[in-house]
């Protein structure tokens, strides 16, 4: 979100590193955001397994998007909605019009995504640990 209200508005960082922070950070976050929504709804963890799936189904649609003008044009959509309100409450205004530069160099971001699992187990793990001392009530699967 900085890099989207800051970094891009004021142009305090290069556009292309801009672009590259942007692509990182949202394959590593976004599949761990949806894993946790998961997970408090089932209100269990559902462990490495389960974060690889995710995050290689949001690597296929960056790619996706990456590689597509249809695909693209559905997700420029998609997060100028999300960005709007967001956008009205922090600035007062609008958001910058969004848009996805097709570029497959930008394919190289997928080893964020790639690192998902590693960091869900570590996590899945110390939860376990956790949760063997008494000290959460959610279920550990493994």
């Amino acid at each position: 979100m900085t890099n989207d209200f800051v970094f891009k508005d004021g142009h305090q960082i290069p556009s292309w590193l801009s672009g590259v922070l942007s692509d990182v950070a949202g394959l590593f976050a976004l599949p761990v955001v949806l894993i946790s929504i998961a997970e408090l709804s089932m209100r269990r963890l559902l462990g490495w397994r389960f974060a690889a799936i995710v995050a290689l189904g949001v690597g296929v649609v960056f790619a996706a998007a990456k590689l597509s003008d249809s695909v693209a044009d559905v997700l420029t959509t998609l997060w100028t909605w999300t960005l709007t309100p967001i956008s009205l409450l922090v600035h007062g205004r609008l958001p910058r019009p969004v848009g996805l530069v097709h570029d497959p160099t930008d394919l190289v971001a997928l080893v964020a995504a790639a690192v998902v699992p590693a960091f869900v187990a570590g996590s899945s793990t110390r939860a376990a640990a956790a949760a063997a001392a008494g000290e959460s009530k959610m279920l550990v699967d493994e």
